[in-house]
């Protein structure tokens, strides 16, 4: 799923969905971080990783897309 838009109508939107195509938390967490500018896009991230990096304003208010896999 690569810019895609995530939904609850869309069945590809779950965790469950992401998690049997192989895609792991750290990428989920990764991607949604990356997806608002606190990330670098395709990297996986912890959350405690996240935590560490954390910056408010770096969070973009622009509408965004969620790449992974």
């Amino acid at each position: 799923m690569t810019g895609a838009r995530l939904a609850k109508r869309d069945a590809v939107a779950g965790v469950a969905a992401l998690r049997a195509r192989g895609v792991t938390p750290a990428q989920v967490v990764g991607a949604l971080a990356a997806s608002v500018g606190l990330w670098t896009v395709g990297e996986p991230a912890t959350t405690r990783a996240l935590l560490a990096a954390f910056d408010p304003a770096r969070i973009s208010p622009q509408p965004s897309a969620i790449a992974l896999g």
